[in-house]
């Protein structure tokens, strides 16, 4: 599903762009009106947005990924070839029943929530899943991330969301994640925000019914209580965790937790990032050392009935002076 999202944004980016030549081009009949496509977020007065002069061949920088920026280049084609493309890609014959619907440049034109902006927010496009029951809007601000964050965790309770009466554990995370808001036990919402070239954020919100499970109606036979003992733990600055090679596991006495890293930071500086977040989450430090490549710290904590836990934490060069980093957090019950 992350794979899809990444694409159809990239997609939606460069229809925004082609629309900058629409007196250029002659325009597509327009479609016959869709059909509702039930019970779903969406809707609030539409956001304009403004599109430059398009050159013949268009680059998007779109993040930074392992090996440095990720581009889109557009080579032939008009619009109305695009907006074909767009809508094949995004379905499959023969899969289940699903209404999409993208909206480029503008939030749906009704919304039932109050979802607040950044003051300077370009809206890049908004989709529309009946299958998820979900809607993400895409947007650009010249807020930081953190700032993103921080934006969102004061004006969202001030329109009525709820911050999710869940505890965001389980290990190593993303420095971009956020907390999880609800409307009711059946709406929930969570912002994604990530750099861009030239000082830009890209902000992702996804709000959401429920299909069976929601954090905003936590249900026992999804949580996973020994993972949740570990706390979030976010990746240094200047650093990126691994689309692939982390996960974890758990078991009725421990459970574990791990990822990569890649990015300009020794793995003892790493630990201490690390370290400094489990303090903070009260566990207490019994002993800690580094070595060339390597940085360590073994914890003590107390679970919410007095139970004696016991943690360790792992960071290593993986190989050494590869610059990638592997990172290991462990939880088991006190001997």
């Amino acid at each position: 599903m992350k794979r899809f999202y990444s694409f159809l944004s990239i997609f939606i980016l460069l229809s925004l762009s082609l629309t900058a030549c629409a007196t250029l081009l002659p325009q597509p009949a327009a479609p016959e009106e869709a059909a509702e496509p039930g019970n779903m977020p969406g809707n609030m007065p539409g956001s304009g947005v403004v599109v430059e002069e398009v050159v013949e061949q268009v680059v998007v920088g779109q993040g930074t990924g392992e090996a440095g920026p990720v581009t889109v280049e557009l080579i032939g084609g008009d619009e109305a070839a695009l907006r074909e493309f767009i809508s094949r890609y995004i379905t499959y014959p023969g899969s289940d029943a699903e209404h999409i619907r993208v909206y480029l440049g503008s939030l749906p034109p009704e919304f039932s929530y109050d979802l607040p902006l950044p003051e300077d927010a370009r809206v890049i496009g908004s989709v529309q899943q009946t299958s998820y029951a979900q809607l993400q809007v895409i947007q650009e601000t010249s807020l930081t991330p953190d700032e993103v964050q921080t934006f969102y965790a004061e004006a969202l309770p001030a329109a009525g969301w709820t911050v999710a009466d869940t505890a965001y554990g389980g290990g190593f995370v993303s420095a971009d994640y956020s907390a999880t808001y609800c409307q009711g036990e059946e709406i929930f919402l969570s912002v994604n925000a990530g750099v861009l070239p030239e000082g830009k954020t890209d902000v992702r919100v996804f709000v959401q019914a429920s299909q069976g499970y929601s954090p905003c109606a936590p249900n026992a036979e999804y949580s996973d209580p020994l993972s949740e003992m570990i706390p979030a733990l976010k990746n240094p600055p200047g650093t990126r965790m691994s689309s692939s090679g982390g996960g974890g596991g758990s078991s009725d006495s421990e459970a574990y937790n791990e990822t990569h890293l890649t990015g300009d930071i020794s793995a003892p500086d790493a630990a201490t990032y690390y370290n400094d977040q489990l303090s903070a989450a009260g566990w207490t430090l019994v002993e800690s050392g580094s070595a060339d490549g390597l940085g360590w710290s073994t914890w003590t904590f107390t679970d919410a009935d007095g139970d004696a836990w016991a943690g360790t934490l792992l960071v290593s060069d993986i190989p050494p002076g590869s610059g990638k980093l592997f990172a290991y957090v462990r939880v088991e019950r006190a001997p």
